[in-house]
């Protein structure tokens, strides 16, 4: 029994000392070795203690900062740590993730090299990002080695090739019409900001589960709620990755973790049990899941996938396959917002590339500037900053440099996307014309921009990104002008992936912030309705303006001001436009039929206004409107504003009494509103419509006197004033006519060319100065 119990006792011991020689190996013995090889090669980097490596270090350099100033310095702010160890030991040293040493690597001719003499199939990920990052990847693409990485690789790339991609876009673009949709109908119920971020991934989220994987938003909302779960689980904080029992430090996320990816892997053998049902009996679809469907049950045990496989691809591809151009929009609407000038080429391009027709994926390729605008935001801001391997087998790089086998590598893409000895001074200014005539951006050395990795192993689904990018980026420019929100902080963070810390608010609304622009309208309106006029001017002024909107005052104003306002929308606007072209034709006609002579171009030009305004705003005719114009709006004018009068003095009005009578007997524009019967939608029916809610005819009177006046005014003297600048300035007429002509061109003038005319830049910049 003695002996029973002693043979226990010492299996028992030998099995403890087993395991403890086992992780003695493990975490101390072999890293040594490893970090000892990689001295004698003479690299050097910040010093380790046992068991938390550098890691106590990192974790307190890593301080969220937020700022309101847009800086895109950001691999000092993301790696401090990384920064300052460069300026210790240069672009190439050793560091520690708990008992992992890691090769950093910041040097592209170093990459090069490691090109050149390792292939895709020899290159491994660090067992312990395989460890750690299961529950979201498990083992797809991007974790796979060796033979198992060629045969997924294998399968999978059918799946991305160009005709798979172009039948992608009529889903790609019928989801991104209803994301901007619902932006349009948020912004008619009043809403103020938009979570660019947020509404750009879930967008991209629905792209992904529609086109490669058939499945319905509904369906894949679940999934891509639960891999978001996972990824703020696995990545939101500092965790102890690579240190001895790490997990344990924090054991909740850890079972939070494995439950989410457990649950994950359920969602998608489900779909893929229903899948393989759907396409015994029917013909197979050709998204992502398709063709892996097919390639699985036709390809032979060599080539095909388990069904565990199966998940982890799907896994794999429906997080970066949202993620990736997700960001990409997301970063290039945060510096478009704040590049107008970028967001506005952008615009213009996509008018003569695209015009008016609906999206065809063969034009794309057209939208040059929106591809430097692309390759420029992932060089700012690339979607996966850095690229983790580990040496399969012992890689000597020069006589000088042998990397053992089993070396981790850590390589900073950001850091080198942001070095000045690569880009310049100007590094980490967004500068899109950088790829102008160059792919990678002038960069010094070719691999110094690796948005999508490098050799063998980039990303097998960059051409889906690009192809989703323009489609979005598009549908977005097309209907939407946007702004930076005035309470974005710019604190970008990596959660795996690089991203608005907390997120991206844009204004809904095309041209500002709502959320601004609603506290500035309160304000207006509150001290607007509470603005009066001197009442010396209210009384002095009545015969040509009486109580309208000029003249009105509080509860007064706005009424009037929401009866007229309807008469200035976009569609209102837009109908007058043949009407102005017609009737200043009209007047240039008369021009050149009375050969050369003198013009009186003041006279001319107010007299047309006043008709444009008749015809416009009150459908009366030209004899009527010039009988109003004459009547009621000069003699008024020249009788109450040509001399000093004594205005504000007691009595002052005695002292002219045949002005103020004349001023006084106006009662045309009355008998004008009595023979109106039909409600054009012009000024004069809104208001007569509006005169059927309470709108007194003595109000439809004052607002007629106060808007011919004003708009005519208004118009007029600005045209002649530029006229006369013009007349000086022979070089700028000139400008302006070239301008014209290229924009314009020779064809005759009519409303889609007014289109045509916001593009008329010296001409906005002479009307501002006029």
């Amino acid at each position: 029994m003695e002996t029973i119990v002693l043979g226990f006792v010492i299996a028992i011991v030998m099995a403890l000392l087993y395991v403890f020689c086992r992780l003695i190996f493990s975490f101390w013995v072999f890293p040594v070795l490893a970090y000892r090889k990689l001295k004698r090669n003479g690299l050097d980097g910040p010093s380790p203690s046992f068991p938390f490596g550098n890691l106590s270090e990192m974790k307190k350099k890593i301080i969220n900062v937020q700022s309101s100033n847009i800086s895109h310095d950001i691999h000092s702010t993301l790696f401090p740590f990384f920064t300052r160890w460069q300026h210790s030991f240069g672009k190439m040293f050793i560091y520690w993730l708990g008992t992992e040493p890691f090769l950093y690597i910041a040097d592209p001719e170093l990459l090069k090299k490691l090109s050149t003499e390792v292939t895709a199939k020899n290159w491994g990920k660090p067992a312990v990002f395989r460890r750690d990052r299961s529950p979201m990847f498990g083992n797809g693409l991007l974790m796979s080695e060796g033979d198992d990485w060629v045969r997924h690789r294998h399968v999978i790339t059918p799946a991305f090739n160009p005709t798979n991609l172009k039948a992608m876009a009529s889903l790609m673009v019928e989801t991104t019409n209803k994301m901007l949709d619902n932006w349009v109908t948020l912004i008619d119920s009043g809403a103020q900001e938009i979570d660019v971020e947020r509404e750009i991934i879930a967008t991209a989220g629905e792209i992904i589960a529609k086109t490669s994987f058939g499945i319905s938003d509904q369906s894949g909302r679940p999934v891509f709620e639960k891999l978001r779960a996972l990824q703020m689980t696995l990545f939101k904080t500092v965790r102890f990755v690579g240190v001895p029992f790490g997990k344990m430090l924090h054991p909740k996320k850890t079972l939070e973790a494995r439950k989410l990816g457990q649950e994950i892997n359920q969602l998608f053998l489900s779909l893929i049990d229903e899948r393989r049902k759907s396409i015994r009996g029917s013909t197979p679809q050709h998204d992502l899941l398709g063709l892996l469907l097919k390639q699985s049950e036709q390809g032979g045990f060599t080539k095909s996938l388990t069904t565990q496989e199966l998940v982890d691809e799907c896994k794999t591809f429906f997080f970066g396959g949202h993620e990736t151009t997700a960001l990409a929009i997301t970063w290039t609407m945060l510096l478009l917002a704040t590049h107008q000038d970028w967001q506005h080429q952008l615009r213009e391009e996509i008018r003569e590339v695209v015009g008016d027709k609906g999206i065809d994926v063969n034009m794309l390729s057209g939208l040059k500037k929106m591809g430097w605008v692309m390759n420029e935001v992932f060089r700012l801001y690339p979607s996966a900053p850095n690229a983790q391997r580990q040496a399969k087998a012992d890689i000597q790089v020069s006589d000088d440099l042998s990397i053992p086998r089993g070396t981790n590598m850590w390589i900073d893409i950001v850091g080198m996307h942001h070095d000045p000895a690569l880009w310049g001074e100007d590094v980490n200014e967004f500068k899109p014309e950088r790829f102008k005539d160059d792919i990678h951006g002038r960069c010094k050395h070719k691999m110094g921009y690796l948005p999508f990795g490098f050799g063998g192993r980039m990303c097998i689904g960059r051409n889906l990104t690009f192809l989703e990018y323009k489609i979005v980026l598009t549908l977005i420019l097309t209907r939407f002008s946007f702004t930076i929100s005035p309470t974005y902080c710019h604190s970008p963070s990596i959660m795996l992936s690089l991203r608005p810390s907390d997120g991206l608010p844009l204004p809904r609304f095309p041209f500002g912030s709502l959320s601004e622009m609603k506290k500035i309208i309160i304000n207006v309106q509150s001290s607007t309705k509470n603005w009066g006029k001197p009442a010396v001017f209210r009384c002095d002024r009545a015969p040509m303006f009486g109580n309208g909107l000029v003249m009105s005052q509080g509860e007064e104003w706005v009424r009037h001001r929401h009866v007229i306002t309807p008469a200035f929308n976009p569609t209102n606007l837009k109908a007058m436009a043949s009407l102005i072209v017609e009737t200043t034709n009209k007047m240039l006609d008369n021009w050149k039929d009375s050969g050369p002579q003198e013009i009186d171009v003041e006279r001319e030009i107010t007299a047309t206004a006043g008709d444009i305004i008749a015809k416009t705003s009150f459908g009366i005719s030209y004899q009527s409107g010039r009988l109003v114009f004459k009547k009621l709006i000069r003699t008024s004018q020249m009788t109450l504003f040509k001399t000093s009068r004594h205005v504000g003095v007691p009595f002052g009005k005695i002292m002219h009494p045949k002005e103020t009578l004349e001023a006084r007997n106006q009662p045309i524009v009355l008998a004008k509103i009595h023979q109106r019967v039909d409600a054009q939608r012009d000024l004069l029916g809104l208001l007569l419509k509006e005169n059927e809610r309470g709108f007194t005819t003595q109000e439809l009177v004052d607002e007629c006197k106060t808007f011919f006046f004003g708009s005519h005014e208004t118009t007029a003297l600005a045209i002649i004033w530029t006229m006369l600048l013009l007349a000086t300035h022979q070089d700028w007429q000139h400008q302006l006519r070239e301008e014209i002509r290229e924009v314009v061109g020779i064809k005759k003038l009519r409303w889609t060319c007014f289109l045509d005319l916001r593009r008329c830049v010296y001409s906005n910049t002479i009307t501002d100065c006029a």
